[in-house]
């Protein structure tokens, strides 16, 4: 194997720093839509990573019988994605509380502002180089490194 071919490979394992983008799809009985994610993170101890990110979600729910468009956008200037260890596949948790938030219902904006409610606490797995991969309740989906 090449040199060039190996340092290549070892850039992309042991350590989940950089730019993350994905989709994740919900949907159950009253309600579907897709949660985006984009998130740039930052190697802060051995086995905490965080950053800056942005999480919407756009979709449809049942409420007192009509479907409603419904959207939300959440900034964080810090999300943390926390590992069990230093590298390697595994469990990992991503969290973080949003510092701007806002909604809109079937196109109008129904701001209640930033209240506790918008944290992000989430189960992932990491295949220990470029995919976080979610599935919890009627939400599943990935995010990928790049």
């Amino acid at each position: 194997m090449s040199l060039l071919l190996l340092s290549g490979l070892l850039l992309g394992c042991g350590a989940p720093a950089g730019s993350w983008t994905g989709l994740i799809d919900c949907g159950d009985g009253d309600s579907s839509g897709e949660i985006s994610v984009v998130m740039d993170l930052r190697k802060e101890e051995p086995t905490v990573y965080a950053g800056p990110a942005e999480v919407d979600f756009e979709g449809v729910f049942r409420i007192q019988g009509a479907d409603r468009a419904y959207r939300e956008e959440l900034d964080f200037d810090r999300l943390e994605l926390r590992l069990t260890a230093e590298s390697g596949a595994q469990e990992a948790s991503l969290s973080g509380e949003a510092v701007s938030c806002a909604t809109w219902v079937d196109g109008e904006p129904a701001d209640e502002g930033c209240d506790g409610g918008d944290a992000l606490d989430w189960a992932v797995s990491w295949d220990g180089a470029d995919l976080l991969e979610f599935d919890e309740g009627d939400c599943a989906g990935s995010l990928q490194r790049g």
